[in-house]
């Protein structure tokens, strides 16, 4: 069964999944799901020691002379307003692009706060999907239940056993088992399709296509999440000519992926295809094209904690070398991608960073 935040049983006042199909891209009728929305979000309003300040864009950190405390953080407010907010401790859980991309906003001319190893914005890591489609006689109803409902791990392998010149060897990741669109996203694609090829559209072969269903049940996908090495010339940096609809400088991503992704992906790709779906009794299967840039929505690194300051940008609590009262406490933080969805892993580093600002603990400790 794949790991995810949805009740399988009624549980923190939230009834179980009853199994719509509609987990990705849609909000959650029921609130199964465990969206921040309705699980940890929710509690900590209803504490009445937490306010949200919504459709707040924050532009700046202010800091002190030295540049080693934040006093406030600047922001733009609903009404366009330039307002300031302080406290005695910050948290930075942006994503990691738009972590870096504020830490390097907020010291123009400079190299970015808390950046004096240089590493603010390096080792940005996705995960190189690698996906491979199956297309079967029978009826797979995909489209119902989880998005993701199982998976396996068996590629994973030993990181110690990598060797370059031996594809087999190869670190692979944990595969995703899933469904295929939804109706209402097939619907959309037939109606495209119809457009395109007949410039008009039919509603009686439009009818035939969503019974016949060949986008949505007939179809199955495994998608492998490999583990990207880190790489410090993978970064965000701030661009030069391009801005938002603010006028302030977009995050510039520069990537090129490492053989070792590179490796897994070719040695288990046709493992995937040529084993596994024929195994499974597909008519067809096939890999689908490489994306030069990973187009998972899994990022990771910029911020990575560890205990040497010329080799990280955070301690081993979350808080950053050179600020003292700056902590950051999402994706950004990880050293290196592992091959697994990282969504649980950084809810338990938030839980890990929020847990030492309560309770201080030396980074020395931490690591012994």
């Amino acid at each position: 069964p794949y790991p995810t935040a949805v009740n399988s049983m009624p549980y923190d006042g939230r009834p179980a999944c009853n199994d719509c199909g509609y987990c990705s891209d849609y909000g959650c009728p029921t609130n199964a799901k465990g969206s921040t929305a309705v699980t940890m979000l929710r509690k900590a309003l209803l504490t009445g020691n937490c306010l949200l300040l919504a459709e707040t864009r924050v532009t700046k950190l202010v800091m002190n002379g030295a540049k080693d405390t934040v006093t406030a953080v600047e922001c733009v407010d609903p009404d366009g307003n330039t307002v300031q907010y302080q406290a005695a401790r910050f948290v930075l859980a942006a994503s990691p692009i738009e972590d870096a991309r504020l830490l390097l906003l907020s010291d123009p001319g400079g190299p970015g706060i808390g950046n004096s190893s240089d590493m603010v914005g390096r080792n940005l890591m996705f995960h190189l999907q690698t996906s491979c489609v199956g297309i079967f006689n029978e009826r797979l109803h995909g489209h119902r239940g989880r998005t993701v409902d199982t998976g396996f791990a068996d590629f994973r392998g030993l990181a110690a056993s990598y060797n370059p010149n031996d594809a087999s060897t190869s670190l692979g990741g944990i595969v995703e088992i899933s469904g295929s669109e939804r109706p209402i996203n097939e619907a959309s694609y037939y109606t495209e399709i119809l457009l395109r090829s007949q410039f008009k559209f039919d509603g009686r072969l439009f009818k035939k296509l969503m019974r016949q269903a060949p986008f949505r049940d007939r179809i199955l996908v495994l998608t492998m999440q490999a583990e990207d090495a880190p790489q410090a010339t993978n970064r965000v940096d701030l661009d030069p000519a391009v801005v938002d609809f603010f006028g302030t400088p977009a995050p510039r991503v520069t990537y090129a992926n490492h053989p070792y992704e590179l490796a897994a992906s070719s040695y288990y790709a046709p493992i995937m295809q040529n084993k596994i779906f024929k195994d499974a009794g597909a008519r067809w299967a096939a890999v689908t094209p490489r994306d030069t840039i990973p187009a998972s929505a899994h990022i990771m690194g910029t911020l990575r904690f560890g205990t040497d300051p010329k080799q990280s940008v955070c301690d081993p609590t979350g808080k950053f070398h050179d600020v003292q009262n700056l902590y950051c406490s999402d994706g950004a933080l990880f050293p290196t991608s592992s091959g697994y969805n990282p969504t649980m892993t950084i809810c338990a580093l938030a839980c890990w960073v929020g847990a030492n600002m309560v309770n201080p603990t030396s980074p020395s400790t931490v690591i012994s």
